[in-house]
Formats: C-alpha cells, structure tokens, sequence
C-alpha cells in the first residue's frame, strides 16, 4: 500500500514537472490592438529606439520610436522619414536613439506614422 502511494506520488510531481515546463517553454500569445487608425493625422511625442538608415535604393528610412502618453504608452511605433522618391524631411538623418521627438504626420499602418505628403508634417526635438 505504501509502494502505491509513493508511486502515485513521484507520477503526479513528474506530470507536474513536465506541465510546468511545457507552459514555461510555449510561446505567449500577444494580442497587440492596433495604435492608430489609417488616414488619421496625428501628433504624438515620444522616445527615439532607433534611426533605421537604409542604404539600399527602394527601401524607407524611418525612426523607431516609444511611444508616450495615452493608452498604449511604450508601444513601438515607426515614423517614415525618407521614401523611394525623395526625403520628406532633412536633418531627421542626424537623430540618435534616446533623444526625445515630437512627430506629425499621417498614419499609413496600425503602428506606422509617415511624414511625407505634406509639408505640413514634422519630427522635431522636444523637451519635457
């Protein structure tokens, strides 16, 4: 009877065991709502992650930038700068991660912002 016992002891602990690590290794799920609404025009500030150069023609340049204030605070959002055609904005090349902006443009994606269209639109510096 005490064989039995112990038996069903080690099994339940092992199960225990192997859930455990199942859970622990299984990838989360991440339910991301989107940020913006297409076609918005908006005006956001935020903390610059990084500045996305790309030296290949064709390819985009933009910020990568945390997002401050409002409901989805911290999330990452992308800020077009330079198209295909032709830069929408200058100097916005010299803008180093941990700097501080503040961005107006038009929402093309969810999570992306682009500043082209209308020299309305900007990324300036700003200060708390």
């Amino acid at each position: 009877m005490k064989k039995k016992f112990m038996t069903i002891i080690y099994l339940s602990i092992l199960i225990f065991i192997i859930v455990g690590l199942v859970f622990y290794f299984s990838s989360p799920i991440k339910l991301v709502p989107p940020i913006f609404i297409n076609g918005a025009v908006i005006t956001e500030k935020g903390t610059v992650i990084e500045n996305v150069i790309s030296s290949s023609a064709g390819q985009p340049m933009f910020l990568k930038v945390k997002k401050e204030g409002g409901i989805l605070s911290g999330s990452e959002i992308k800020i077009i700068y330079h198209t295909n055609d032709a830069p929408c904005l200058k100097d916005i090349i010299y803008i180093k991660a941990g700097e501080k902006v503040e961005i107006h443009g038009i929402v093309i994606a969810d999570d992306t912002v682009s500043t082209c269209g209308s020299n309305d639109y900007y990324i300036k510096p700003y200060f708390k």
